[in-house]
């Protein structure tokens, strides 16, 4: 179940036409693929669930507005400010949510590490081919990449944190942050640690 709940990030990596519609899941497979369905489904549940919460949106707008404070220009970009500003609050709130989980819950990423060991990259091609309209034949390079690279151990620290979003930037062709973000993600992981519980409360 838990390689589910990060298969759509993995084929996000591949790009925006890797994406998996909830409606096509299949409904009847048993085993380690059931398992992955039902991660992939939770995965969508918490998704929608966070996005709507009021203190998910209050904290983006608080990250938001200290990122355009102190990086009017953050990332080059001529896209409207405002924009870049909350991409980027978005996307580091959920960075450092995982952070502070896996406090919370000690050994959390080494169950989760231990669950990537337990498929291989042709297999989950081959349970996932079959529902996108393009064939995602890099899917297994993606997966031996977060097999070999543990990136969630590093989002405890905050340089390593700008690193990761200088990364998701790439991604979508905007340039690399500069360290002067990194007292940033200082300031929100205290900001995260203090809203999370109130986040998290209500979560099935």
């Amino acid at each position: 179940m838990l390689v589910g709940t990060s298969l759509p990030d993995w084929l996000r990596v591949l790009g925006r036409e890797f994406r998996l519609d909830p409606q096509r899941l299949p409904q009847e497979a048993a085993g380690p693929e059931g398992a992955l369905w039902t991660g992939v489904r939770q995965h969508f549940h918490d998704d929608e669930w966070f996005h709507r919460h009021p203190s998910f949106h209050s904290l983006t707008q608080e990250i938001t507005t200290e990122i355009r404070r102190t990086h009017p220009d953050p990332i080059g970009s001529p896209k409207p400010r405002h924009i870049r500003a909350s991409f980027l609050a978005h996307v580091m709130l959920e960075l450092l949510l995982d952070s502070w989980l896996s406090h919370q819950i000690p050994d959390a990423l080494d169950r989760y590490y231990d669950c990537l060991t337990q498929v291989d990259g042709e297999t989950l091609l081959q349970w996932v081919a079959p529902l996108l309209d393009r064939h995602p034949t890099r899917l297994p390079d993606v997966f031996a990449g977060v097999q070999r690279h543990p990136f969630l151990r590093s989002y405890g620290d905050d340089s390593e944190v700008v690193d990761r979003l200088s990364a998701v930037c790439s991604r979508v062709r905007l340039p690399a942050l500069p360290q002067t973000m990194v007292p940033v993600v200082t300031w929100a992981r205290t900001r995260v640690a203090a809203g999370a519980p109130d986040l998290l409360s209500d979560l099935d």
